[in-house]
């Protein structure tokens, strides 16, 4: 999972690509816009994250 600005990037490898890991990095992240490469663990943890944060 990585991250970026205009300034810097960041990226993390683990051994799992479990939506338990993009949840905890997300959860911590100002994000705005989320580009994967179609694994559905991300859209997991974008579902948890809204339902977390009283959206939708």
């Amino acid at each position: 999972m990585g991250f970026f600005t205009t300034k810097g990037c960041y990226f993390e490898a683990h051994g799992t690509r479990s939506g338990d890991v993009a949840f905890k990095n997300l959860e911590k992240s100002a994000a705005e816009f989320l580009l994967t490469d179609g694994f559905a663990g991300y859209g997991k943890a974008v579902k948890d994250l809204e339902k977390k944060n009283g959206k939708k």
